[in-house]
């Protein structure tokens, strides 16, 4: 339903802050590979300008950073609870249902305390999201790279994308 509507791309940042705006700009360009229209409306007071007075969407389209306080399923799905800094409106899908439905599969993962356990609740969270509900497409993911002589061992990278030092040995 979308042929020929030219879509809003929000993108959180400045005219002078680059990373988003190379980010939603190769975001523009697939879209229009696959024949949908973007337009690219940047703005630094992003919660403020994704919603307009009644409290709907504005904008078809938006990209913001957003990260986990601690590497924990639970925190990644947060803002997708009620009350949650979503901007998707999910909350309206079948009368409220879904998302209650969602926070349902929360509080049971929530009080879960054997891991296998929990990866499976919420992953069915995460299905919910993004097969059953369509409420997320991650678009982008950044990768982490450096550069790692033969002599240094034990050097990795976190849940939060971070050089860890915990482990490094250095050899002669």
């Amino acid at each position: 339903g979308w042929a020929g509507k030219e879509l809003t791309l929000l993108v959180k940042g400045s005219q002078t802050f680059m990373p988003e705006l190379g980010i939603a700009d190769a975001v523009k360009r697939q879209l229009e590979a696959v024949g949908l229209k973007v337009r690219l409306v940047s703005t630094s007071n992003f919660s403020n300008d994704i919603k307009s007075a009644d409290g709907h969407t504005r904008h078809d389209l938006f990209l913001k950073r957003t990260g986990a306080d601690y590497a924990h399923p639970q925190t990644l799905l947060t803002p997708f609870q009620p009350g949650g800094n979503h901007f998707t409106e999910w909350q309206d899908l079948e009368g409220g249902a879904a998302i209650q439905k969602f926070q349902k599969v929360l509080d049971e993962g929530a009080g879960l305390l054997e891991e296998g356990a929990q990866v499976e609740t919420y992953a069915r969270a995460q299905r919910m999201l993004l097969s059953e509900y369509a409420v997320l497409v991650p678009l982008y993911f950044p990768d982490r790279y450096y550069r790692k002589r033969d002599w240094v061992h034990g050097l990795g990278i976190d849940p939060f994308d971070f050089l860890t030092l915990r482990s490094l040995t250095i050899s002669p």
